[in-house]
């Protein structure tokens, strides 16, 4: 962050929330892991402000390109994230999420940052 001072709010997937000073010349890093669990962002100033510039610079691992998130019944049961032998192996991270009925499917927000959910459904 280069200029005035800003203060970035972070909010937790609880909702309880917390404020940080990014000064002039500050750096912020954040795990891929923290963004499932906060928010941010830089609320409008009711103040005049100075110019302040903001630079991002995200890496996007492979390892996640393939990340997948399978919904279904007991038939998706043999499905198995993770490494080793009788698995997707770890260039298709993901997990499984039992629904025997259409009630049970959770909303795509509450499934999580997958790159592709599946819903596998019965006959």
């Amino acid at each position: 962050s280069i200029g005035e001072s800003r203060v970035m709010k972070f909010t937790s997937n609880d909702g309880s929330s917390r404020g940080l000073t990014l000064p002039n010349g500050s750096v912020l890093i954040a795990s891929r892991k923290a963004q499932d669990f906060w928010r941010h962002s830089i609320e409008p100033s009711e103040e005049e402000c100075e110019e302040r510039f903001s630079f991002t610079f995200r890496n996007i691992s492979k390892y996640y390109l393939n990340s997948t998130c399978i919904v279904g019944d007991s038939n998706t049961r043999l499905l198995n994230f993770g490494t080793g032998q009788g698995t997707f192996g770890k260039w298709m991270p993901g997990k499984r999420i039992e629904a025997f009925h259409i009630g049970e499917i959770p909303e795509p927000e509450d499934i999580g940052p997958y790159r592709n959910i599946v819903l596998h459904t019965g006959v």
